[in-house]
């Protein structure tokens, strides 16, 4: 997935809002959402594989790096 379909999604308010980094793909239902792990983000090994997975099926999929958590 390019950074074509990068977006950003703005979260909290005030002084502590911040943007979030989402990668979206359109397609079929049941679709993927990734929820990253330890050492672990949207443009990680197993988060890209699962994409190129989504898109050979032609599976809408997610992914989304945390903000504000340890």
């Amino acid at each position: 997935m390019s950074d074509v379909c990068l977006k950003f999604v703005e979260v909290g308010t005030g002084i502590e809002a911040r943007k979030v980094a989402v990668r979206e793909r359109a397609g079929a239902a049941p679709g993927l959402l990734w929820l990253g792990g330890f050492k672990s983000d949207m443009k990680g090994t197993k988060a890209v594989a699962l994409d190129a997975w989504a898109d050979d099926q032609g599976r809408a999929m997610i992914r989304f790096d945390y903000s504000g958590h340890g």
